[in-house]
């Protein structure tokens, strides 16, 4: 885990949002998804829960949070 992903990560906790902390990093938002998706593998857990309305923190993206 680099500086940016952690970065990333938090932006996207801070604002419940992957679409709304693309934006504010100046990012794609396939980019934000996929390095989400890459700090997940590299921790070997899920830090958040996608479903059709948005996302949300599970256990272990709230204590990294």
């Amino acid at each position: 885990m680099d500086y940016h992903d952690f970065k990333i990560f938090w932006m996207v906790s801070q604002h419940n949002s992957i679409s709304k902390a693309a934006f504010i990093l100046k990012y794609s938002q396939s980019s934000v998804s996929i390095r989400i998706k890459q700090l997940e593998k590299e921790l070997n857990c899920q830090l958040l829960l996608r479903n059709n309305r948005g996302i949300s923190l599970t256990s272990a993206g709230r204590t990294l949070r």
